[in-house]
């Protein structure tokens, strides 16, 4: 589902990510590991389209970044470790544009807002009654969450894989041959 090519990202001369070469097909759960400054906020930000390559190819669901980054963003969903969010909305109202923003009816929206949000222990009155400048961090980050699952994308990218892994061994009890 993602293939890199010698992906290399230049800002001036100083080189973030240098001939990255990957496959990772469908259904994988893969971390980028490494040190502040190696690289792994760039890589993701060139796959999700923020971000264009210096060179190399990189593809995301059979669909290039550079060449068609709109396919791209329709199959994908990124969760950043902070966001650019609205603020003064409210968390229902913010969950409700990046769903209309995605073409989902609302009444399905509104759907899948109820049953992802108690899941990532957002009540309906916190998302109606606050402002997301109200909402801690992790809620924040909560709300950031609830939006792939909203969209249904294919592919999620996220700064935050501890997150989601703590949040799956929560929300599942383990066993021995899960370990």
């Amino acid at each position: 589902m993602i293939k890199l090519r010698s992906l290399t990202k230049l800002f001036g001369p100083q080189v973030a990510v240098h001939g990255i070469d990957l496959d990772i097909p469908d259904g994988q759960l893969v971390g980028l590991l490494g040190p502040n400054g190696a690289g792994k906020s760039t890589t993701i930000k060139m796959l999700t389209g923020m971000l264009l390559p210096t060179s190399g190819t990189a593809e995301v669901g059979g669909f290039d970044v550079v060449q068609d980054p709109l396919n791209v963003k329709r199959i994908v969903g990124y969760v950043p470790e902070t966001g650019a969010v609205f603020e003064a909305l409210t968390g229902w109202e913010y969950l409700q544009l990046v769903a209309a923003l995605y073409h989902i009816p609302e009444d399905e929206a509104t759907e899948r807002i109820q049953r992802f949000g108690q899941f990532f222990d957002l009540t309906i009155d916190t998302l109606q009654d606050k402002q997301l400048s109200a909402y801690s961090k992790g809620m924040r980050q909560n709300a950031f969450e609830v939006i792939w699952y909203v969209l249904a994308v294919e592919l999620l990218m996220s700064g935050l894989l501890y997150r989601f892994l703590n949040r799956m061994i929560r929300n599942r009890p383990l066993t021995r041959t899960a370990l």
